[in-house]
């Protein structure tokens, strides 16, 4: 293997030596006459909150003999894949199936070992989903993927994404966009300029019901600079939403549809504890986004809120201002504080938990006295592991949830960079009614997370302590996460149940949401009759795509616990209640210390393989061979691995490996069985400076085949709200800091995830990413030399 290694890379350098003098078309790559990507199109259509988009991609094969080509795709984060079909110009047609990762690798490697058409599509990480194709020789081979994904309001808008580029030179490119609202209206609808001068989107809106965009370029280059996805987003008007909000299913699976904000006109006062970590780890940019971020948040209280801002490091509060009333002049005195903070010493989280929850028992008291209510919240900002005071993390969650007995306050980490604790960070929140994120650094808006978190889940709390209820003559065999700590204006819930398997919701259908408004308890009914299994309710959806929508929530609530378990252990038995969802499989493995991690990732799989979801870790979709494939390519083709059509094939280096679980010699990078979403293994911090595959991050692999490896284990995404940067923007260059929680991909292409399960950032190509991009044709052709 030695001497092959030196070959790749000579070959490596030689196409790199040419990249970096700037050719980058596809005729100054040398694919003119080989293989190339002859169209890309997107057809996206929204329709009653459902957004399908199919994207088709036709390759060109130019050379007698079979080859391999790849890129990888960028979805939303809340994207589900939910169809991949492979056409050859030679009336060959494929369907696909969804099967564990290493089944799909096989069956990817028996189909394209034989110079068949074929396709398998994995997922690296929450957004990334590297395809690889098969393509017969002298021929058009056209894949179609679809994606589908189920939209929520957040920050006044219904935010969504499109992949408008596979980061590789196109011949013809389009994007279709059409939103179709006929329920609720349309009465906004945009989308980001793009900077490439020439790329220009048609916009056009039709009465109050519809909106419709459209992009046509031909000649892509890698120069045009397109990003990879392209945010987009409309509105309604929440007054045109049913009381009780409204359901979206059939018989086979329900989502409840809520979002009251129409019927709230006034806030809940919130007694705010802002909580900075000023440790010496926090020195630089960190503590410069940190000033950014709470500055802005500070001018957003409203005038009857009540707050308090207090850093730690060594000790547990090292400088404090307030508490006191948002009035004009507080405000101003505490963004002063906030602009004089500096950066020294340990970290001591036990401590500065302790001292925020005293600090809201003061203006807790003052509100009892007064007899008037506030929602009580502490918000932590930390980059590091506990090294001072109590380190322990089990005696630092019992501590904390033990002196918030008294107060119940709802407690949100914000987990800044690697460094940082998320896995405790994630069982306080879960043992104190809260949420837990991981805030990106080194991409220039981290500071834009930490503002966009609190303007999504906190500025304008209209409820609090949301739950729901979901009742059927047939009994609800699982459900999705049923209470929310607080319900925030410009934003809306979504609530999934389904019956048992092979059973029906059938007769009666009732939803009650009850909550804690400023005028007090409130309570909202919903309530339908299901006369048959395929009666629709207020919006009919294909149960496939319900379930799909079931099985993603499901599953990222199963990972978060287990990872916060991970780090708490028996401490978060008592709450599995609150991801089981009435799942009694789900209780039992949640309440069981021994297995956890290995039942709960079961329980995944299962959801994923029933649900035809191809999940990070977990599954992924390969093409199934046909009868009628197979008799047009029944001798199969010769396969080339470098374009010079000798169809040389190293029988040697493709055979069935069976040592270490793997199914197939293929050239898959090393790590990409992994798939890591967001957040990383709490036991293995080493895997934190990214979710991408390690060995090669490229998008553009034609010429091998997708090696088999066990996967690591499969994670939930920390993101949980705007997708992409700020405005839709694009960051260029390279981030000086990946922090633990980068996705990158090969193109440089960095992907991030900000806020709320909506998020998925891009950055735009660098010179280095598009080198090794468009060189990564040698790291799978030499595998096949």
């Amino acid at each position: 293997m030695v001497p092959k290694a030196i070959t790749m890379f000579n070959k490596l350098l030689s196409i790199a030596a040419l990249l970096l003098i700037g050719s980058t078309s596809a005729t100054e790559l040398g694919l003119q006459g080989k293989t190339r990507i002859s169209r890309y199109a997107t057809n996206t259509l929204v329709e009653s909150r459902l957004a399908t988009t199919k994207i088709t991609v036709e390759f060109m094969n130019e050379m007698d003999c079979a080859t391999i080509r790849g890129f990888t795709m960028q979805l939303p984060i809340n994207g589900r894949v939910t169809n991949l079909v492979v056409e050859t110009s030679n009336e060959c047609k494929m369907t696909s199936d969804v099967k564990t990762v290493l089944d799909a690798q096989e069956e990817f490697h028996t189909q394209s070992s034989a110079g068949k058409p074929a396709a398998l599509l994995q997922a690296w990480d929450a957004t990334q989903y590297p395809v690889w194709v098969s393509l017969p020789p002298l021929g058009k081979t056209t894949i179609e993927i679809t994606f589908e994904e189920l939209l929520a309001r957040a920050n006044y808008e219904i935010p969504f994404q499109i992949p408008l580029s596979p980061g590789q030179p196109v011949d013809e490119l389009t994007m279709e966009i059409t939103v179709s609202e006929p329920d609720s209206g349309v009465t906004s609808f945009d989308i980001e300029p793009l900077a490439a001068s020439r790329a220009v989107v048609e916009i056009a809106k039709q009465g109050q019901v519809s909106a419709s965009a459209r992009l046509e370029l031909s000649n892509v280059l890698l120069e045009d600079d397109l990003p990879r996805l392209i945010r987009a987003s409309y509105d309604y008007d929440p007054a045109v939403m049913p009381r009780g909000g409204i359901v979206i299913g059939s018989g086979a699976c329900v989502s409840h549809l809520f979002n009251p904000s129409s019927l709230l006109d006034t806030p809940i006062p919130k007694n705010i504890v802002f909580v900075v970590d000023t440790s010496g780890s926090m020195s630089g940019q960190k503590l410069a986004d940190a000033k950014a971020a709470f500055e802005g948040i500070i001018q957003t209280l409203e005038d009857d809120d009540y707050f308090t801002v207090h850093t730690f490091s060594s000790e547990g509060t090292e400088k404090s201002w307030g508490p006191s009333k948002a009035t004009s002049f507080a405000k101003s005195d505490a963004s002063a504080f906030v602009k004089k903070l500096d950066a020294e010493g340990g970290t001591n989280l036990n401590d500065a938990f302790l001292d925020a929850i005293e600090r809201a028992k003061t203006i807790q008291a003052m509100a009892e006295e007064g007899d008037y209510q506030l929602v009580h919240i502490i918000m932590m900002l930390s980059d590091g592991q506990a090294t001072q005071g109590v380190t322990n993390r089990v005696d630092i969650a019992r501590a904390v949830r033990e002196s918030n007995d008294d107060v119940n306050a709802k407690i949100f980490g914000l987990a800044f960079g690697s460094g940082a604790d998320l896995p405790l960070l994630l069982g306080i929140a879960i043992q104190n009614q809260g949420r837990a994120i991981p805030i990106y650094e080194g991409y220039g808006d981290s500071a834009e997370q930490m503002e966009n978190f609190y303007s999504a889940e906190l500025r304008r709390v209209l409820l609090r302590d949301l739950t729901f209820n979901i009742a059927s003559d047939v009994s609800v065999d699982s459900q999705t996460q049923t209470s929310f700590p607080v319900f925030a204006d410009g934003s809306e819930v979504f609530v999934r149940a389904k019956p048992k398997s092979e059973e029906f919701f059938q007769g009666s259908l009732q939803i009650v949401a009850n909550a804690i408004s400023s005028s007090g308890p409130q309570e909202w009914i919903y309530e339908t009759s299901i006369d048959d299994t395929d009666h629709p309710l207020v919006m009919p959806f294909k149960n496939r795509e319900c379930v799909q929508s079931f099985a993603h929530s499901k599953i990222v609530e199963l990972l978060n616990f287990r990872e916060a378990y991970a780090s708490l252990g028996d401490e978060l038995n008592e709450y599995a209640g609150l991801i089981s969802g009435g799942d009694v499989d789900t209780a039992a493995a949640v309440g069981r210390a021994s297995g956890l991690a290995s039942d709960i990732k079961a329980y995944a799989i299962d959801l994923a393989l029933d649900a035809g979801l191809v999940w990070p870790g977990l599954t992924a979709m390969v093409t199934i061979e046909n009868d009628a494939c197979a008799a047009v390519f029944a001798d199969g083709n010769k396969i080339c691995s470098d374009g010079d059509g000798d169809g040389h094939d190293d029988s040697d280096d493709m055979d069935m490996e069976e040592d270490e679980g793997a199914a197939a010699h293929t050239a898959m990078p090393s790590g990409s069985g992994d798939t890591s979403y967001a957040n990383v293994a709490a036991d293995d911090t080493s895997k934190q400076q990214s979710s991408a595959p390690e060995a090669s991050r490229d998008s553009f692999m034609p010429g091998g085949i997708p090696e088999a490896e066990e996967p690591r284990e499969a994670q939930a995404p920390q993101s949980m709200g705007g997708i992409g940067p700020p405005g839709g923007s694009s960051v260029q260059g390279e981030a000086e800091d990946s922090g633990g929680y980068a996705m990158t991909g090969g193109n440089g292409v960095v992907m991030t995830a900000s806020d709320r399960s909506f998020a998925s950032r891009h950055v735009a190509t660098n010179t280095l990413g598009i080198t090794l991009l468009s060189f990564a044709t040698a790291v799978l052709m030499w595998v096949m030399n």
